[in-house]
């Protein structure tokens, strides 16, 4: 990015895009992500402004002229490229504008120079930059101590200065794949390496894609789990709220405050016992007959005797013997109901019976309200049917002293049948009284839930013996148990009939009071058994949330290390698949001589290639967030983000990459050609015809330092290729000879190439020493073996800043590593190869044909080093030829 110049800083880099500013061209403002202040909330919000000179950039820093006051110029500001902001793998970001003609802005010349300033969102100004039309675009690297380091990551080599040496996305910008002589030939005669390339980067998008799938696939899964937990706890939580509510309400309380101590059925209020009548005589003439009703009612008439004689004395003698019978039968029952204690009563239901409400508990919800009230309407029944029984008991002690009235007259047979019945009909008072005394006792309501509730099922079995007992002796009274007479034959017994009915009714009546009671005991283990069943929702729950937190196949160390494996395995595929996406894309670009980034208009088959060709380091990197959450840039497992269409991004890329390179050619008509050519070294130095080349050739003798041009010391009175090169001076170590091709063949080069076509490359070459006698194998080393050779060893150089000639005619500079022939052989037969070369020549050239540079540009600066040999006479070396097979494209226009 670009800092302010009279501040320091350690990551700016600026650069306009163009070699000269004076046509329209782009300006990058390359910027940290990371917070500062001149990090994103500066450079991410502001805009670039143009003015023409220093006056009006001091003035708007200031905000008002400096000698006279008054506003400032107005600036000019930049419209930007695209309003995208992709990411960077550098941790920075990259914006572009457009730099107008600024031949209307700055005064022609060499020192014109313009400027542009940072407009912030607060409307203050910054010295980002200064441009200069004259000198062409640059690269500025500012601020502080990591200056060197910050110009070795951005900056490029001085022979290419417009372009920062590493792009947003971390990749080289100047990076030139190896050509098809590096490793990948397909051994035939065209340099199409890009197509490998291309290979590569579609088998590296297949693998990430794999790779990614199965890295998603688990992410996926890891996510549903986290997704479904939750909906899982809520199921949980909504089942436990709906239990509770059909239990007892919103509010979850289903086990309501309880009634503490033993209160009773006598102290509620729901029973009232009966008056005891104490011990009766029931006969006055014999005073040991007096007995109490436990007495009475044990055995009610093993003592049942009539007198008989005297008529007042039987029908007092039945009178009270049965009236003490019943009302201690009655007083019995209604004892052992009020003295039975309830435990568990609910709180509210005392209050209900002892304030005399109507039992609506509206404070109460669901089964338990129910409950509460069928346990209220039940006690209060209870009452009411005591209360009636109680006062069937009147009524039956009046048919009691009716039917002592009856008997009274009996003759002693018909006594006895009378006796019998009478019998019979108090028999269902004394086994009545008996049963519900007993029952009485068992209502007595304590323990646990669980053993009340069966103690109330203990009592409703009672209650129905008891039930079938009256009806099974009232029916063998009715049908003739004594004597087997029909009841229509006997007179005189209404009134031991209406005492039956009256005795079946109050015994009715006492069963209904017992079964209330029972009912109400029965609502209070429902009450119980509700809080059973919310407890038991409630820990449904927590089992439910347990379970969920558990059963999570990404909480497991095994399943959490495979999927961070497949993360960073998938992380590391799609990192190969962008270097080589990359790689596929220098190699187009050096091939086709082409600058994707600054091809603004649509190819045939693809879109503008700048809106897509730098962004291959934030594909997939911004997933489209789910409706309603915030933007995420992926989603982290151990391993890095796998949750991202990195993958289908890149295979999109190299596709993109593909269709431009196939359409290229119908939006730019050439044809590919070859040509075999002679140059001349000489000629191409400019020699004159005639003058030998060796006096041109720069020498290192053993007995100097350095170079001497034709091997001789500059104050030694030698003229260079007249005297021996390094006479006296040791011998010749190496020769040297520089040569330069430009990338428009011009002057020498222009008569002998292809001049007007583009895109020269190297295929093969050949050297040939020309002239007689230069070797003198006398004074060889080996003289045998240099007779036997017609050759001279050679290293020819080609340095790594070379240039190439696009279609359009736009040359573009690439830093390649330097081309090297290293051990070559030139010939030394002592002929001059002619030109188109003869079939002898050809052949005595072709085992020295050299395709080391294969594919390389023939524009750049060359080297011939020649190594100094006893057997080699310089003076003699009239020129050197190179035999050179090339290839170009013509225009076909």
């Amino acid at each position: 990015m670009c800092a302010p110049l009279y501040e320091p800083c350690s990551s700016c880099s600026c650069s306009p895009s163009r070699q000269t500013l004076f046509n329209q061209g782009r300006w990058e403002v390359y910027y940290p992500i990371s917070a500062g202040s001149n990090g994103p909330d500066y450079f991410a919000t502001g805009e670039p402004v143009l003015v023409r000179n220093a006056g009006a950039a001091a003035c708007l820093i200031r905000g008002h002229q400096v000698e006279v006051g008054g506003p400032c110029p107005t600036p000019q500001t930049l419209t930007e490229v695209s309003n995208r902001d992709p990411s960077a793998t550098l941790d920075r970001r990259r914006r572009r504008f457009v730099v107008p003609a600024l031949n209307a802005y700055t005064e022609r010349g060499r020192g014109s120079q313009a400027f542009i300033l940072w407009r912030s969102k607060d409307g203050d100004y910054r010295l980002v930059d200064v441009l200069h039309p004259a000198g062409g675009g640059a690269v500025h690297a500012l601020g502080g101590t990591l200056l060197d380091a910050l110009e070795a990551t951005w900056a490029r080599s001085a022979y290419a200065p417009s372009r920062a040496q590493l792009k947003a996305s971390g990749d080289v910008a100047g990076l030139v794949p190896p050509l098809e002589s590096e490793l990948i030939s397909d051994s035939d005669a065209f340099e199409d390496s890009f197509r490998r390339y291309l290979d590569e980067a579609r088998v590296a998008a297949s693998v990430a894609s794999t790779e990614l799938q199965e890295a998603r696939r688990m992410q996926a899964l890891a996510l549903l789990e986290d997704t479904t937990d939750p909906i899982r706890r809520e199921q949980a939580a909504l089942a436990e709220t709906e239990a509770l509510g059909e239990l007892c309400g919103s509010e979850g309380n289903c086990d309501p405050p309880r009634v503490d101590g033993r209160p009773t059925l006598g102290s509620l209020g729901v029973i009232v016992t009966s008056e005891d009548p104490g011990p009766v005589a029931v006969d006055s003439d014999h005073p040991e007959a007096t007995l109490t009703c436990d007495e009475r009612l044990d055995g009610l008439f093993e003592n049942f005797e009539i007198p008989a004689d005297g008529r007042t004395l039987r029908e007092n003698y039945i009178t009270a013997y049965l009236t003490h019978a019943l009302q201690c039968a009655l007083h019995r029952y209604t004892d052992a109901l009020a003295q039975s204690e309830i435990v568990g009563l609910p709180q509210a239901v005392q209050d209900e019976l002892e304030s005399g409400g109507s039992g609506e508990f509206t404070e109460f919800q669901g089964a338990l309200r129910s409950d509460l009230i069928q346990m209220f309407q039940d006690m209060s029944d209870a009452g009411a049917a005591e209360r009636r029984m109680l006062a069937q008991r009147d009524a039956s002690l009046a048919y009691i002293a009716a039917a002592a009235l009856v008997m009274k007259d009996l003759t002693p047979s018909r006594q006895d049948r009378r006796l019998c019945r009478a019998q019979q009909y108090l028999g269902v008072a004394s086994d009545l009284g008996n049963m519900l005394g007993e029952g009485a006792r068992l209502i007595s309501l304590r323990g646990q839930p669980k053993a009340r509730a069966q103690r109330a099922r203990s009592v409703q079995a009672m209650g129905n013996d008891t039930r079938d007992l009256g009806s099974r002796t009232e029916s063998w009274a009715l049908s003739g148990g004594c004597g087997n007479q029909a009841a229509a034959d006997l007179s005189g017994e209404e009134a031991l009939l209406q005492l039956a009915q009256s005795l079946e009714t109050l015994r009715a009546e006492a069963v209904n009071v017992r079964q209330r009671l029972v009912n109400a005991y029965f609502s209070i283990a429902s009450v119980d058994e509700l809080s059973r069943q919310a407890d038991f929702a409630r820990a449904s729950r927590g089992v439910a949330d347990r379970l969920t937190a558990t059963d999570n196949l990404a909480d497991l160390p095994e399943w959490r290390s495979l999927a961070g494996f497949n993360a960073r395995r998938a992380q590391a595929a799609l990192g190969r698949a962008r270097q080589a996406a990359f790689v596929a894309r220098r190699a187009i670009e050096f091939r086709l001589v082409e600058d994707l980034s600054s091809l603004d208009e649509p190819e045939p088959f693809v879109e503008a290639p700048s809106l897509w060709v730098d962004d291959l380091s934030s594909l997939g990197l911004e997933p489209s967030p789910a409706p309603g959450s915030a933007p995420d840039a992926g989603m982290e497992m151990d391993g890095g983000v796998v949750f991202s269409t990195e993958a289908e991004g890149i295979t999109d890329y190299v596709d993109r990459l593909e269709r431009f390179v196939d359409g290229y050619p119908f939006a730019r008509r050439f044809r590919d050609a070859t040509d075999r050519q002679v140059l001349d070294l000489g000629a191409l130095l400019g020699l004159p015809d005639g003058q030998p080349i060796y006096g041109e050739l720069l020498y290192r003798c053993y007995g100097s330092e350095g170079l001497l041009r034709g091997g001789v010391l500059p104050d030694s009175g030698l003229v260079a290729g007249v005297a021996e090169p390094c006479d006296a001076l040791g011998g010749v170590e190496h020769a040297e000879l520089s040569f330069e091709w430009r990338t428009r063949p011009e002057g020498y080069l222009a008569e002998r190439l292809a001049t007007g076509s583009f895109n020269y490359r190297h295929r093969a070459l050949a050297i040939n020493f020309d002239g007689t006698a230069v070797l003198d194998c006398e004074r060889a080393t080996s003289p045998d073996e240099c007779y036997a050779d017609a050759n001279v060893p050679y290293i020819l150089r080609q340095s790594g800043a070379v240039t190439l000639e696009s279609f359009e005619g736009e040359r573009h500079s690439y830093a390649m590593e330097p081309g090297v022939i290293q051990g070559g052989r030139a010939l030394t037969a002592e002929r001059v190869i002619t030109n188109p070369v003869s079939g002898a020549d050809l052949a005595l050239m072709e085992p020295y044909l050299k395709r080391e540079l294969r594919g390389r540009p023939l524009a750049g600066q060359y080297t011939l080093i020649i190594p100094g040999r006893p057997e080699i006479q310089w003076q003699n070396l009239r020129t050197i030829q190179l035999l050179l097979d090339y290839g170009y494209w013509t225009r076909q226009r």
